[in-house]
């Protein structure tokens, strides 16, 4: 949200170029952890950096959906890229071991037999079966969450209660 003020030199400028407003609501001023900061904004554009801020302390705001969809997606950016690391990792781990049997046993330093074969291909399947089972786990929080249906109670709202019978 934008409070113009004629006074206001930034505001001009602001109201005559919109990518200049989207980048400082992109600002670490605004959201943080971003990597644009007023002061790099201001040194590209030649503005004084103390009146820059002072627009932002006094013309410039952002209201609250805007930063909390500003922030869900920062996070959820963040979390896939960790899933997506983690799944990497785990497949390439053992697609190396594979690959490095398979070396193997072509050089004829090792020899297989058919229940290794069969052991081998159900820990790549079982690898495989998990890591999509992770997928749609975290598919199916996510929808539960960004979709707005958080008011009908599903598994994510139920206490997790565990007992031994005696």
């Amino acid at each position: 949200m934008l409070v113009y003020q004629k006074k206001c030199n930034i505001c001009k400028l602001v109201k005559q170029n919109k990518q200049i407003l989207q980048r400082i609501y992109n600002s670490a001023y605004f959201v943080p952890g971003s990597k644009d900061s007023l002061l790099k904004i201001s040194q590209d554009y030649s503005l004084n950096y103390k009146a820059l801020s002072n627009h932002c302390k006094r013309h410039q705001f952002i209201n609250n959906q805007d930063y909390t969809a500003k922030m869900l997606a920062m996070e959820d950016k963040k979390a896939e890229a960790v899933a997506v690391r983690k799944a990497v990792k785990a497949t390439d781990a053992i697609q190396s071991v594979m690959d490095k049997g398979m070396e193997r046993l072509e050089n004829g330093e090792i020899t297989v037999d058919t229940n290794q074969l069969i052991r081998a291909s159900q820990v790549k399947l079982n690898a495989d079966s998990k890591q999509k089972d992770q997928q749609l786990a975290y598919m199916t929080m996510i929808a539960h969450f960004a979709s707005g249906s958080a008011k009908t109670e599903r598994i994510y709202d139920e206490p997790i209660i565990e007992a031994t019978a005696d």
